[in-house]
């Protein structure tokens, strides 16, 4: 598991590193740059030529020690500095002497015509070293010239910590920002990183170490493959099928019947060892093709009407876990279903039509309890708190993590990067791709969740491997299959090979 920080959370750990540790501030950030000159390394040509946009803090500083070194190493290299060297701040002072007396080359940029004269072509690769984690403010004026070219150069762009212009809590835009290839950041992710637009803007991040703090600080995690394995631990020798979980899937209507089988076929494939699924009996012939599946008729129908309901709420007490929502349409059934369910305080997922019967049912929200997992997309998110979808995408850690303390239950806000949060704990999940923006996903999530909850899993860590599964199924399934080509069904033939 990976700890995600915040620019403040970093500064604290420098700050530790260097007061109690005794770390020079100096030997921190040589070991940063070390960390930059080596993918600038690797992105080179032999012969290459690189170019480093230097600002005036430490981020600036970090760029003059990488034109340093690879300098010292013979590599062709130029810096250009937006501000006087007077002004420079911290240790960037230093290392700007150092460049100096080294006979570097680093050119002051004070005007446009300064920089109008950079030509761009000459550079194969160019490191964005302007503006760091700590940026609060909107890039302007010839900051901003100089990002647009650097976006407009289409060269390959190491970017220092962070993309210049990227908030490095929130991930969103400050007027402009360097889109980079790669972007080297030190000790730990940030939470920039990860949500968007900044994970657009960050390429591939890597991380490299700068010393071993004896401290430690987290404002989110973020999950890895052991993590997801240490919830599936190896079946054994003796095991029966009630062992794998007795699960329950209220699903499907007369125009969803897809939905249902997908998250049907998802459960399966995640380990739910007996599956009972109740959907309106008019749909019941869909579900010949799986015949590991328990289908309860739930009435006549096609939809979820009154008499569906009082089937599929007799079956829950007899389940491990119950899902509720995937396709289900509007029946007038789904607000009592979903009454009894809460009620029955059995571990819960609730998704799709079942959060927008939640959402218009405002008296069911006090019997959510600690054992729900809730698992709305935006839209799904607007309507549960009313509010609009763009205030959500501006700023989902925060809306998620205060919905589910508000709410006492683990709520997994669904998107590009999603949000899992319970009580004081956050993930974000990167796994994926634009392939899983395709009607079925959702679908197949609520499966692998409701999986995991039979096997007696914790809710939030439920929701957290749910998440990393899919993404990763999907990520696999990528290397058979276009993102364009992939179907929600093609990720079900990989989910079975991350269960082994």
């Amino acid at each position: 598991m990976l700890s995600l920080l915040t620019p403040a959370q970093m500064r604290q750990l420098d700050a530790h590193m260097i007061n109690e540790q005794g770390i020079p501030e100096e030997v921190l950030m040589e070991q940063a740059a070390m960390g930059v000159t080596a993918a600038v390394e690797a992105l080179l040509p032999l012969g290459g030529r690189v170019f480093v946009f230097c600002g005036s803090g430490n981020n600036g500083g970090d760029g003059l020690a990488v034109l340093r070194q690879l300098g010292t190493k013979g590599i062709d290299c130029c810096a250009y500095l937006f501000c006087a060297p007077a002004s420079l701040t911290g240790l960037a002072g230093l290392q700007y002497r150092i460049a100096i007396a080294s006979g570097l080359k680093a050119e002051i940029i004070l005007n446009d015509e300064a920089l109008d004269a950079i030509d761009f072509t000459k550079a194969d690769v160019l490191v964005d070293a302007l503006f760091g984690t700590g940026l609060s403010r909107e890039i302007s004026g010839r900051y901003r010239l100089v990002v647009e070219k650097i976006n407009a150069s289409k060269k390959p762009v190491v970017a220092v910590d962070i993309p210049s212009g990227i908030n490095g809590e929130t991930g969103q835009v400050l007027g402009a920002a360097v889109r980079a290839s790669l972007t080297v950041t030190f000790m730990h992710k940030k939470l920039g990183h990860l949500l968007f637009p900044g994970r657009e803007y960050s390429g591939r991040v890597s991380i490299t170490k700068i010393g071993i703090p004896s401290i430690s600080l987290q404002a989110a995690q973020e999950w890895e493959e052991a993590d997801a394995q240490a919830l599936l631990p190896p079946l054994g020798l003796n095991i029966h099928k009630g062992d794998n979980g007795r699960a329950l899937l209220c699903a499907g209507s007369k125009n969803y019947i897809g939905a249902a089988l997908l998250s049907s076929k998802a459960a399966l494939r995640a380990g739910c060892g007996l599956l009972h699924v109740a959907v309106p009996g008019g749909i019941r012939a869909a579900f010949y093709e799986i015949p590991s599946v328990i289908c309860h008729p739930a009435g006549s129908g096609f939809d979820w009407d009154l008499e569906s309901a009082q089937i599929a709420l007799a079956l829950i007490p007899k389940m491990d876990a119950a899902a509720i929502g995937p396709g289900m349409g509007g029946g007038e059934g789904i607000a009592m279903l979903l009454r009894a369910a809460l009620l029955s305080k059995k571990p819960l997922v609730l998704d799709a039509d079942a959060l927008n019967v939640l959402a218009k049912n405002p008296s069911l929200f006090e019997h959510i309890h600690e054992k729900v997992v809730l698992t709305p997309h935006i839209g799904e998110m607007s309507r549960l708190i009313n509010k609009p979808a763009d205030e959500i995408l501006n700023n989902p850690l925060e809306t998620a993590a205060n919905a589910a303390k508000s709410w006492g239950c683990t709520l997994l806000l669904k998107g590009a990067t999603s949000v899992i949060a319970f009580g004081d704990k956050v993930c974000l999940n990167a796994s994926g791709n634009p392939g899983l923006a395709k009607g079925g996903s959702g679908d197949m999530l609520t499966g692998i969740i409701l999986a995991l909850l039979a096997i007696g899993a914790d809710p939030y860590k439920a929701a957290c491997a749910g998440a990393f599964l899919l993404g990763t199924s999907a990520q696999k399934a990528y290397k058979l299959l276009q993102e364009r080509m992939l179907l929600a069904s093609d990720v079900l033939d990989v989910l079975g090979e991350q269960n082994r």
